[in-house]
């Protein structure tokens, strides 16, 4: 499978908490490995000249054309022969390499039995309090209105036998495709459904809600197909994804909602690293992309002891911001720190990280925080009204920030 990778452009999920999007090769190659095509086709007599037409398939191929609800599917036909009878005398009629292009809706419905990867490997079964779904074409309908499959287009590739006869065998080949779209018995997808929301560290892995959406690339010349998910308790958005989900080069995407990485990701995180900190003290601004403390507010953070041993001293963080810009996330951070009673040294930092893959201490796969660029530090100083800096002070100023710096880098 060609490789995953954020995108490189700022891909929202509108709305959705998760996106994970797959290109129409790498969804045309798991069709082919699982050989989940139905191999030949034989229509009910239709019409006036009860025509039966009869194909071989090759595999079947998405293809780009589809919006949202819609997947488009090519469905390359062999041998292609319709028996008729017109006027009480038989004919026929053939085609030796057609191509029929349908679209088609999928369906999300809980899965019951084993289930299979794309290399053929059996599943471990769902966790304890989720229920496994499957994404699957959609074989029946209720309402005549939106039918099981809409025939797009058929191409005689090699020339129709008798020209006239194109329509009725384009339609004979969309009945059959509506009657029997079951006999396509392939999974897009399979994901566990929490019974109920969850809430906590890593909530954005455990989705309640899920449902799909197609898109074309910009060029128009291949597109991707997206499972959308939902782990919060914010409504449901509409069944779509953006253009940019999966970068050039690459066969799929993982888009996570700004907001749900900085609720369910940073916010534990920070909260674990400075005990002080309470999640009230923390918003979120309109746009989902800023994380900041609340103006006026105050933490403690915990106890530093310069390289000579002097202290401990108790910094103040003041200002804290992390913004997300593109694929890089930026911390700025405003902290202070009494040296002397009524002389405060200040320290206001900027630094850059990208997340990539890594292992944690168990040889685990997790996120990692790599620093981007070069941090941007400003030291300063403060006093009360009417304390006086010493000379001596200055130097013991610098030293206390530098270690200050040093931890909160480390954080």
């Amino acid at each position: 499978m060609a490789p995953i990778a954020a995108p490189a452009n700022d891909a929202p999920t509108l709305g959705w908490d998760t996106v994970f999007a797959v290109t129409t090769d790498e969804l045309t190659d798991a069709i082919k490995r699982r050989g989940s095509s139905p191999k030949s086709m034989k229509t009910a007599p239709s019409g006036l000249i009860n025509l039966v037409v009869t194909a071989d398939f090759g595999d079947w191929e998405v293809i780009p054309g589809g919006d949202g609800g819609i997947v488009n599917f090519a469905l390359p036909m062999t041998n292609l022969v319709g028996n008729y009878v017109l006027k009480g005398v038989p004919g026929t009629v053939a085609c030796a390499d057609a191509l029929a292009v349908i679209g088609i809706k999928l369906n999300v419905a809980p899965h019951i039995g084993p289930a299979y990867g794309v290399d053929g490997k059996q599943l471990p079964p769902a966790d304890a309090g989720t229920t496994r779904h499957a994404l699957t074409p959609r074989s029946t309908t209720n309402d005549p209105l939106d039918p099981v499959a809409i025939i797009n287009t058929v191409d005689f590739r090699t020339p129709l036998s008798d020209p006239q006869a194109h329509g009725v065998v384009k339609q004979a080949i969309g009945d059959w495709c509506n009657d029997n779209l079951g006999d396509f018995e392939h999974v897009f997808a399979f994901i566990d459904l929490n019974d109920q929301m969850a809430t906590g560290a890593w909530a954005f892995c455990k989705p309640h809600t899920m449902s799909y959406a197609y898109v074309d690339r910009v060029d128009k010349k291949s597109g991707f197909l997206a499972v959308l998910c939902m782990t919060s308790a914010d409504s449901v958005p509409n069944q779509q994804v953006d253009g940019f989900a999966v970068p050039p080069g690459c066969g799929a995407g993982l888009l996570i909602r700004s907001k749900r990485f900085l609720v369910d990701m940073v916010q534990p995180g920070l909260l674990k690293m400075w005990p002080n900190l309470k999640a009230t003290d923390l918003e979120i601004a309109s746009d989902d992309k800023i994380l900041k403390m609340k103006a006026g507010t105050s933490v403690l953070l915990p106890d530093v002891t310069d390289k000579n041993g002097n202290g401990p001293y108790s910094p103040k963080l003041l200002i804290f911001e992390l913004q997300i810009l593109g694929t890089e996330l930026q911390i700025t951070t405003h902290t202070e720190v009494e040296v002397s009673p009524g002389v405060y040294g200040t320290n206001t930092s900027v630094n850059w990280y990208t997340i990539t893959l890594g292992s944690n201490a168990k040889g685990e796969q997790t996120l990692v925080y790599t620093q981007s660029r070069l941090p941007s530090n400003t030291q300063g100083n403060r006093t009360d009204s009417g304390v006086a800096i010493v000379a001596g002070l200055l130097k013991a100023i610098i030293v206390v920030l530098g270690v200050l710096a040093i931890v909160l880098t480390d954080g």
